[in-house]
């Protein structure tokens, strides 16, 4: 087993540089030769832009502006958050920043045309004798009392905050020292993450990654169901160009959320450790597996994976939290251990502008994966729920996708849509940390958590374990940004709405077992749209959190007031 891991990294290291092959795949660029487009706006442009806008011969615009057929301007012309129609002739340069140019069938600049935080439209017949240069992410520029354009500070997310770390380097070798927390929850308390990174830059095409991370769990375990210590490492080796490909080995010893993973990590964290709402489950997993990643153009990158594991029940613990301590728990569920070998697939299609905060462009992600098992110790569920598991020979086939699309609808708004699903597809029943639910809050707003966890047992378990084979769910929302400073500054750090995004929203989904008899939806259909929920809401978005309210449409439940940390989609 260890020749079969190491063979690929070595083979990778040691091979001789390879020409760089003509890209495969479907050619997303834009068809303009002289149109720049990419996701992050490089600094030495902002730097440019500011001083482009801010010179004393600039004509400077706020807001919509349209220059009408017939009359020409000259010299630079720059406009800051808004549409800029030409009709007429520039003679001279043209930047926009966070706004759109429409050049008409009578339109005509003669000069460079820069939109930074937007998009450059041409009809035809409009002319542009000059550069276009088009980044649609939004550009992190605002304009100053003085009306003045300066850098705005970039919203930050909380995990930002949470990490710290030290990097030396001596010749081809980079060392990164790191300490981190871990996800704060009811089986391990607040685990805490600590190692090294080092990496060995072998030549400009080749670099080696060894990463070794230390865990310690602060909550003591009176039941021994796991360890105070926990580990992971992985070695790969990275043979970039063209087609930047990754092969690496992983193994360790941690306790891993199940499938069904409602909110955030940090959103999960921060429930458990401030409200004693611990919204994920756990498990104790021993894996050794190896993965690839193969990037076939800059939007598109297929992963696979072999990993075998052994996985066993843990309990939850007396973790402190600092409201409601004085209530217990929701008791860890069980899952059916056992010792597996996975076998995965994936593609990633990534075109969004700004993945931290999309505007435009889709992101689409799919996986499939096949698990087997010769050793299983299941537990046992009622019929109506999952049929019994035999002890050996299990095998199961199971998938996970999402879709999402961001439609700019103009300098400060935009739509959003997406469709997730997952679940079970052919073979035996899937094991309880692979099954899913509902989830209230995420993606449903409206509703509480796991409001579709399909117990059918008289009395529900206290553990409340997502048992569903699938669930799918469409999330629409239009976001606006407000011109709104409610905002303080301590420090270098803004704290409040600054700018923030109004989100107005829709959610629809459900959650089922699949196959024949009383109760399930046949494998071959997903389960009437009559019988999916339905929710409609509002919320305040800042960047780093959000505030939401959520009502659930033909359900009696209350309106729901959320908190998050990071964006709904």
């Amino acid at each position: 087993m260890r020749r079969f891991c190491l063979a690929p990294l070595i083979a990778l290291l040691l091979a001789p540089p390879i020409a760089a092959q003509d890209p495969i795949g479907i050619d997303f660029s834009p068809p303009a030769r002289d149109t720049t487009r990419t996701r992050g706006i490089p600094d030495s442009l902002l730097t440019r832009a500011i001083a482009q806008f801010n010179a004393v011969a600039t004509t400077r615009i706020s807001g919509n502006f349209d220059l009408a057929a017939g009359n020409v301007s000259f010299g630079t012309q720059a406009l800051y958050r808004g549409q800029l129609r030409i009709d007429g002739r520039v003679d001279g340069d043209v930047l926009v920043v966070n706004g759109d140019v429409r050049v008409t069938s009578s339109g005509e600049i003669r000069g460079t045309v820069t939109v930074l935080g937007g998009q450059l439209l041409i009809d035809a017949g409009g002319t542009v004798t000059g550069n276009r240069i088009e980044y649609p992410g939004p550009a992190p520029l605002a304009l100053g009392p003085d009306g003045r354009l300066v850098r705005q500070a970039i919203r930050r997310a909380l995990t930002d905050y949470t990490s710290a770390s030290a990097t030396f380097a001596m010749g081809p070798f980079e060392t990164t020292l790191r300490a981190e927390p871990g996800i704060y929850n009811r089986v391990e308390g607040f685990p805490i993450e600590f190692g090294p990174s080092i990496v060995w830059n072998r030549d400009d095409r080749t670099r080696l990654t060894l990463d070794l991370t230390g865990i310690v769990r602060t909550a003591t375990d009176a039941t021994d169901s796991r360890g105070t210590l926990g580990w992971r490492g992985s070695l790969a080796a990275t043979r970039r160009g063209t087609h930047p490909l990754t092969i690496g080995v992983r193994a360790g010893s941690i306790i891993s959320s199940t499938a069904d993973q409602p909110y955030q990590q940090m959103e999960s964290g921060l429930g458990a450790f401030f409200l004693r709402r611990d919204y994920r489950d756990w498990y104790a997993d021993k894996f050794v597996g190896i993965t690839a990643d193969w990037t076939l153009r800059p939007s598109l990158r297929v992963t696979a994976l072999v990993r075998q594991s052994r996985e066993r029940s843990v309990n939850a613990v007396d973790a402190f939290s600092l409201l409601r301590g004085d209530e217990p728990w929701r008791p860890n569920p069980l899952v059916d251990d056992g010792k597996y070998l996975t076998f995965g697939g994936g593609a990633v299609l990534d075109t969004r502008d700004d993945p931290r905060r999309p505007s435009t462009g889709w992101f689409l992600r799919g996986d499939l994966r096949y698990v087997t098992s010769g050793e299983l110790t299941p537990v046992s569920l009622p019929t109506e729920i999952r049929s019994v598991l035999a002890t050996t020979g299990y095998d199961a086939l199971e998938t996970e996708f999402d879709v999402r699309r961001y439609q700019r609808l103009g300098p400060e708004q935009s739509l959003h849509v997406r469709l997730a699903g997952a679940g079970w597809l052919a073979g035996n029943r899937l094991t309880i940390q692979r099954r899913r639910a509902l989830n209230g809050g995420d993606p449903m707003s409206g509703y509480g958590f796991r409001a579709l966890n399909c117990d059918r047992r008289r009395r529900s378990d206290p553990a409340i374990p997502a048992l569903c084979d699938r669930v799918m769910a469409v999330q629409v929302e239009y976001r606006r940004t407000l011109n709104l400073n409610l905002a303080t500054r301590i420090g270098s750090t803004s704290l409040g709405f600054q700018r923030p995004d109004l989100v107005i929203f829709g959610d629809v989904g459900s959650a089922w077992l699949a196959g024949a008899g009383a109760g399930r939806v046949p494998s071959n259909r997903i389960q009437s749209i009559a019988e999916w929920r339905s929710d409609l809401g509002v919320g305040l978005d800042a960047g780093s959190f959000g505030v939401y309210l959520a009502k659930a449409l033909a359900d009696p439940d209350p309106v729901r007031l959320g908190l998050r940390f990071t964006r709904r989609f």
